[in-house]
């Protein structure tokens, strides 16, 4: 992603005599063999991904300079990281260090989006571009890139929007569960639902389906879907089984147990 101004060269502009010194000192440590056995690509990714990291922090910016700034090191990790995820996903995998490396720079940009300075127009880009592997799902990285795009969502249109994507992806049953787990957390009952009861399967489709009746309070309606999960239910009915006994513990409840 290209910003209009190079925000490295507006930090490098505005920073003191002094940062500038403390900058090469650091660089200067940490890279003591510039000729060391590293591809030239991904070493002048990374310094100036360090240069950014350190130079925002001891350098005073305005809110548009900010701004530019936060996505530049944001974008700076992800052309880092995007090449290695390209070849994981095209081969279905790869070396455990690409994996490691990979998960780990991921683990950097979720950090990074929780720090709450990403202008949104940066992060719907990075969600856009996260979604196509999730859709893929061939990288082995979908517990992190769905942490990535979890990130991304800072207030509740943010979240509406992921979860309007996720529906949109066509990818399965996977990520229209992610879509209801959003809509959950936003409190939109008829979304929920009517991604709910599109497949009630397994004893956890029915444990999900009873446990959001019982926080609504509905609390009957909770214990009969749980009751009809112990006779239909494909597998996984423990859940099942400890929730109608916990709450036939109450005294104000009665429950004829199924199966």
């Amino acid at each position: 992603m290209k910003a209009k101004h190079d925000p490295l060269e507006c930090l490098l502009k505005v920073a003191p005599t002094q940062v500038l010194r403390r900058l090469i000192k650091t660089l200067v440590s940490r890279q003591p063999d510039p000729l060391a056995s590293w591809r030239d690509r991904l070493s002048r990714r990374q310094i100036r991904r360090e240069c950014v990291e350190f130079l925002k922090r001891h350098v005073t910016l305005d809110a548009t300079q900010h701004g530019e700034v936060e996505t530049d090191a944001l974008f700076a990790l992800w052309d880092e990281l995007e090449p290695d995820l390209k070849e994981l996903d095209t081969y279905g995998g790869g070396p455990e260090e690409t994996e490691t490396r990979v998960a780990d720079l991921l683990d950097e940009v979720v950090q990074q989006l929780h720090a709450k300075r990403v202008p949104e127009a940066a992060r719907r880009k990075l969600l856009d571009a996260v979604l196509i592997y999730i859709k893929r799902g061939n990288a082995g990285m979908d517990d992190p890139l769905a942490e990535v795009a979890d990130a991304t969502c800072y207030t509740e249109t943010d979240w509406r929007y992921l979860a309007q994507r996720l529906e949109q992806l066509g990818k399965g049953w996977e990520t229209l569960q992610d879509a209801m787990r959003i809509y959950r957390k936003l409190g939109d009952q008829d979304k929920y639902l009517a991604l709910r009861l599109r497949r009630l399967q397994s004893g956890g489709d029915y444990h999900d389906l009873a446990i959001f009746y019982w926080q609504i309070g509905a609390k009957d309606k909770a214990l009969q879907v749980a009751q009809d999960g112990l006779k239909k239910a494909e597998g996984r009915t423990d859940e099942l089984r400890a929730f109608l006994a916990k709450r036939a513990k109450a005294p104000s409840t009665s429950i004829r147990q199924a199966g």
